[in-house]
């Protein structure tokens, strides 16, 4: 994730930045070369306009999600081999 922030104080480029910048509208987030493309429009050597917002966003399953389904995976592990042992007996 990258963050345009003008600084002010030191070089105030704010106006110079609220002419160059648009909003990513009619863009495919899931289209990674799209958003590659996007993102190469602009560079710190060129006057070219900066498109904000989400370029690429990919739908996975969370940390929390998959340490969950690991924990169930391991509890129906240790189900099965009880039950294995228990008809063994």
């Amino acid at each position: 994730m990258d963050v345009l922030q003008v600084c002010v104080t030191f070089y105030n480029m704010y106006e110079y930045y609220t002419k160059k910048v648009y909003e990513l509208k009619d863009h495919n987030r899931e289209d990674y070369q799209a958003a590659l493309e996007k993102i190469r429009e602009w560079d710190y050597n060129n006057d070219a306009p900066i498109g904000l917002g989400v370029f690429y966003q990919k739908n996975a399953p969370t940390f929390e999600s998959k340490a969950i389904n690991r924990q169930t995976q391991a509890l129906d592990r240790d189900l099965k081999i009880k039950n294995i042992l228990e008809a063994s007996q």
